[in-house]
């Protein structure tokens, strides 16, 4: 159990609360809401190969007409990761290679609006997303409408072929009454999954250094605080080189042990939002250097009570 002085940390916070600070999203006016499912494995013959269908939702009050491909998963872009880990070029934009048609959908109607095929070669955890432009014809049109996450995982022993010897897992503790109530305390856990390597946190890990808020609110994902992504990417080149000033508390851990880190966000607008961390390996080659993120975490910010004084 960890023991702390709220008054140390008040300090903390308030030191760093401006970088953790979200900018304020555009306004989206997304129509539509996006549902990434798993059929049945009865119709592919190979247990690794999985079918996924994206549904759509008209979240509006009124009629919506969108945009469907009729190669059917040709808008959409996939993105996943495994054992934590990005998976390398599957980050790509959607292009439809077919002609894109037109439908009304009524509001609250739900709508397949494509299918796609994924193999799983190896055991472990994979974690997909979908996303797509809410105008693909329109280059005007920026707004992006992003699935929930879909979990697979396939039994064995993973051989960690991604070459991270960590990984990242994220919860949000009950509040204690230590900070304000739009301050979202993120405790992050990062674990030891090598057989021999022995993980030591240096000035530039300290406090969480290496470290980056994935922010989505009410469905929209939010650009890193400046302050925040100016001071990580100093901490990862001093990781990759030279290395960093400042203090280090010497945290370490052997293989299946972890080390905590507690960070702090502000959300200061009532709604949803997501979160999730993700950190980059520094191998001697800095080219092949990998990101490993963490599950995603949720919380409700409330609403003001319209009754209180």
């Amino acid at each position: 159990m960890r023991t702390r002085k709220p008054q140390l940390l008040l300090l903390f916070v308030a030191a760093h609360i401006a970088a953790l600070r979200p900018q304020t999203p555009p306004a989206q006016n997304l129509p539509f809401a996006l549902t990434l499912l798993q059929l049945p494995n009865v119709r592919l013959e190979d247990k690794n190969n999985h079918e996924l269908i994206v549904r759509m939702t008209n979240v509006t009050d009124k009629p919506i007409q969108e945009s469907l491909c009729l190669d059917y998963d040709g808008l959409y872009k996939l993105s996943v990761l495994y054992n934590g880990v990005s998976v390398p070029g599957m980050d790509k934009e959607g292009k439809c290679t077919d002609k894109v048609v037109k439908i009304d959908i009524d509001p609250g109607e739900i709508r397949e609006d494509g299918a796609i095929f994924y193999r799983t070669d190896a055991p472990g955890t994979y974690e997909l997303t979908v996303e797509r432009r809410v105008a693909p014809d329109d280059p005007n049109d920026n707004r992006i409408v992003r699935s929930n996450p879909l979990t697979i995982a396939v039994p064995g022993s993973s051989n960690n072929a991604t070459g991270a010897d960590f990984t990242l897992s994220l919860s949000i503790p009950k509040g204690r009454g230590e900070f304000p109530p739009t301050i979202v305390e993120l405790d992050v856990k990062l674990t030891n999954i090598s057989k021999s390597t022995f993980i030591g946190e240096d000035t530039c890990a300290a406090f969480g250094g290496l470290l980056k808020i994935d922010a989505v609110y009410n469905g929209v994902p939010l650009d890193e605080p400046e302050q925040a992504r100016k001071h990580r990417e100093e901490m990862e080149k001093g990781e990759a080189g030279p290395g960093c000033t400042g203090s280090n508390p010497g945290k370490k851990a052997g293989p299946g042990e972890s080390i905590k880190h507690w960070l702090y966000y502000d959300a200061e607008k009532p709604g949803t939002y997501e979160f999730a961390v993700e950190q980059r390996t520094f191998p001697q080659d800095m080219s092949k250097s990998v990101i490993v993120k963490s599950n995603t975490v949720s919380i409700v910010m409330p609403y003001p009570d319209a009754t209180s004084p």
